[in-house]
């Protein structure tokens, strides 16, 4: 039945995928982006669990999407009387108009502060800023050749001793994959887990939970170290850019030449 659908209504497939990965104003995204917050409510869930919030803290959710978790997070942080502000950046300008009206009184208190931001590279947010960065899904659609700028752009913003976690549903993936919504290469786990260490993140961790009667989710969890006395050293600070230019060009140049099939 799937191989004939994928074959009569090529468009309609493509369509939805569009829909998941960039959220715009239609009948038939509002209908998926409903199905997905459905089942992604343990996702949300499991992520925000993974965190202990203080007085004063910051979180941030990347792709917030329907603003699902930030809702989930907000009612948690009210019902222990914390004083905390969460942050949500989207890629899509209707997913932040949605937002923004639905957060609109707390984005009036300063509760919620909503962002655009199609490039994860060059985040808006000062270093050591976020006591967490979550988020549920999203790393299929980051390209291969910037992972390693994104996540080094997020262990920029986020506080030592602090924690990044991604939850994805597997067996949902596979699901869309078999629809030909999304390439098996995308959702690989350790696509995205594999780059976490050599950016600076220590205890990488992949976790299975039941969530449901016979549902497991995936939890990655990775920690920013404790700032040490030297990260504040000028020298040591442009030994680090020296480094991170060489890396950079390094990671370019063995681009180009996939690229190119020389590799």
């Amino acid at each position: 039945m799937k191989k004939i659908v994928k074959k009569l209504f090529p468009t309609y497939i493509n369509d939805i995928a569009s829909e998941i990965a960039f959220p715009t104003k239609s009948f038939t995204g509002n209908f998926i982006r409903k199905k997905i917050s459905y089942q992604s409510k343990a996702l949300n869930k499991a992520a925000i669990d993974q965190f202990q919030p203080q007085d004063g803290c910051n979180y941030l959710e990347l792709g917030f999407g329907r603003g699902d978790g930030l809702q989930l997070f907000h009612d948690i942080l009210e019902a222990n009387k914390l004083q905390g502000k969460l942050f949500g950046i989207e890629a899509s300008s209707y997913a932040l108009d949605k937002g923004l009206h639905r957060f609109a009184l707390e984005v009036a208190d300063n509760k919620i502060i909503l962002e655009k931001s199609p490039r994860l590279i060059l985040l808006p947010f000062t270093n050591d800023f976020f006591d967490g960065i979550y988020h549920v899904d999203v790393f299929y659609y980051w390209p291969t050749k910037h992972m390693t700028r994104i996540q080094r752009e997020l262990f920029r913003i986020l506080k030592p001793n602090s924690k990044i976690v991604c939850t994805m549903d597997l067996n949902r993936l596979k699901n869309w994959e078999s629809w030909g919504l999304i390439s098996s290469k995308d959702y690989d786990i350790m696509r995205y887990a594999w780059y976490l260490e050599p950016c600076g993140f220590e205890n990488v961790n992949i976790k299975y939970i039941n969530v449901e009667k016979n549902r497991e989710i995936q939890v990655i969890t990775a920690n920013k170290p404790p700032k040490r006395i030297e990260d504040d050293d000028p020298e040591e600070k442009l030994k680090q850019l020296e480094m991170d230019i060489k890396y950079y060009m390094f990671e370019e140049a063995l681009l180009k030449e996939k690229e190119l099939g020389i590799t």
